[in-house]
């Protein structure tokens, strides 16, 4: 015999009657909880891109990508957060699709080799089907588990036709982006359901529209002469979009020690979006958090600086001391950690970054 619905409740407000009479499955209030909610956030190691992002790291649940030109910080950045994860217990997946790993830089930036997971899909089918199992079986194994895949990048995965079709055939021009369209209107409501952090990183090609055609210059004039592979179908997914930059090299340019990149939040679902800050990334050590918490505190005002002198009440220090200052007041962790939201707050900060500006 068919199970009956609950009678609606007599004198509650429409809106819990409404529920009542379709069920749960059909209609749910926004006060309860939804897979759409957001519940964790994974630190990305640098405040002022927490700050830009307006949230303690990048979403759980949502796709988030990273994409710009090479050598801007992007793999540095992802490798980053597949670390954070791994310190809070948590299991990191990293699909190299442009075969770069290393383990040495790997360990640099506190990744776990023993512990990296490392899928190898051959085609972009086949990485979004692996992604499915690999998902239904940890939530099997270990419901409520951290999961951060990262997919590196998702411009170098060829599909299946294109793998299959002769070079130069055309009928396989565009079948990355449909590929991905048409995958991600399946993954995004299991990586919501289930919690799973997904990062794409991804390239920037010369757009198909500027390819050889004696128009380009006119065309430029309405379009972007490069894109991301799938990036109208990412755009429509994802929750955020960070932009990098290299603007700068770190130490000697004969013998660089990293780069100084701009981060530029092209999109975001969380808070509001365009942000720009500046990050320094070394090729040792990868980001430099510190710095980064030094130049939050300045941005919001907790810290002044004159010169190369930085100020916090009574104390004056400079910025190799800077470690010294955290230490002895703990305060300052919670005014970084409570940076993030201040938009909520209605609090302007700057939005260009202090050192754009001297």
């Amino acid at each position: 015999m068919a199970r009956k619905k609950a009678a609606p409740k007599e004198g509650a407000p429409l809106e819990e009657r409404l529920v009542d009479k379709f069920g749960s499955e059909k209609a749910r209030l926004a006060s309860s909880h939804l897979t759409s909610d957001i519940e964790t956030f994974i630190d990305t190691g640098a405040a002022e891109l927490n700050w830009a992002i307006g949230a303690p790291g990048i979403p759980a649940g949502r796709l988030t990508v990273f994409y710009g030109k090479e050598g801007s910080g992007k793999s540095t950045l992802a490798l980053a957060i597949l670390a954070e994860t791994q310190r809070r217990g948590g299991t990191a997946i990293l699909i190299d699709a442009e075969h770069r790993y290393s383990r040495d830089r790997a360990e640099r930036l506190g990744i776990d080799p023993a512990r990296l997971v490392m899928p190898q899909p051959q085609t972009l089918e086949a990485m979004f089907s692996d992604l499915y199992q690999i998902i239904d079986w940890i939530k099997e194994q270990e419901p409520g588990r951290l999961v951060c895949v990262v997919v590196d990048s998702i411009s170098a995965l060829p599909t299946k036709k294109l793998l299959e079709s002769e070079p130069g055939e055309n009928s396989a021009i565009g079948s990355a982006a449909r590929t991905i369209s048409q995958q991600m209107e399946r993954l995004n409501p299991v990586i919501a359901k289930n919690g799973i952090a997904l990062i794409f990183v991804g390239q920037l090609r010369q757009h198909i529209a500027m390819m050889g055609n004696p128009r380009s210059k006119e065309r430029r004039k309405v379009m972007k002469d490069s894109a991301m592979i799938g990036e109208g179908a990412l755009i429509y997914y994802g929750s955020l979009f960070v932009y990098l930059t290299s603007i700068g090299i770190i130490g000697d340019r004969d013998e660089p020690m990293g780069i100084t990149a701009r981060a530029e939040i092209r999109k975001n679902s969380i808070a509001p979006e365009g942000r720009r800050v500046l990050l320094d990334i070394y090729s040792i050590g990868g980001i430099d958090g510190p710095d980064s918490k030094l130049k939050l505190l300045e941005r919001i005002g907790t810290v002044t600086r004159a010169g190369s002198w930085y100020k916090y009440g009574e104390t004056k220090f400079q910025r190799k001391t800077f470690g010294d200052v955290l230490a002895e007041h703990p305060e300052l962790e919670e005014a970084i950690a409570e940076a993030p939201f201040r938009w909520l707050q209605g609090l302007d900060d700057a939005d260009e970054d202090p050192e754009e500006t001297e």
